[in-house]
């Protein structure tokens, strides 16, 4: 967590936007970076979509982990939305 509108702020947008297209900023919300308004708005609702389905697997006791290749997989998926 950083304060609104802070240089400390900014910088943890910085650095985690070098690694991910959407950021969940704590207390804050979040930002979806992409080439367009269309694909950031997508990446929106996947988000919303993806909490959705977390915390109802977590709610019924049976969630499971995705691993580093499906995790990639997504990576790549989204990346060719763009």
């Amino acid at each position: 967590y950083a304060l609104m509108g802070t240089h400390e702020l900014a910088n943890h947008v910085v650095m985690s936007s070098q690694h991910a297209n959407v950021i969940l900023l704590e207390n804050h919300g979040i930002l979806c970076l992409a080439k367009s308004l269309l694909s950031a708005f997508e990446r929106v609702e996947v988000l919303e979509a993806a909490a959705k389905m977390t915390i109802v697997s977590r709610l019924m006791g049976n969630s499971k982990h995705l691993n580093r290749e499906q995790l990639n997989q997504i990576d790549k998926m989204m990346l060719d939305l763009d």
